[in-house]
């Protein structure tokens, strides 16, 4: 295995109605600053997961009303559907098992 992660390693993750969610395989060394800073906290000091999404999440085949690709920002991904946000972080958990 490459001891350097690469921006191309990525893995698919199959949605409903033939959605898909493309996250990190690996995370860099780099990422860990993100994991253990006041970053990932809410307001309360409670662990989000909305920042570690963010970091992971490379790329969607969500469209919007118009047919046009919706951005991944930190405000769609907190209204990502609850159920879709659980089978990510499931799959991040099982590629980062430290977070």
């Amino acid at each position: 295995m490459n001891p350097f992660v690469e921006e191309t390693e990525v893995d698919r993750i199959e949605l409903v109605d033939g959605e898909w969610i493309d996250i990190k395989r690996r995370l860099a060394y780099q990422d860990s600053d993100l994991l253990t800073s006041d970053d990932i906290k809410d307001i309360q000091g409670n662990s989000s997961a909305v920042p570690l999404l963010k970091m992971c999440i490379v790329a969607w085949s969500f469209k919007d009303e118009q047919g046009q690709p919706v951005p991944i920002t930190v405000e769609r991904l907190r209204r990502l559907d609850i159920g879709i946000g659980a089978k990510i972080m499931e799959q991040i958990r099982n590629r980062v098992p430290f977070v």
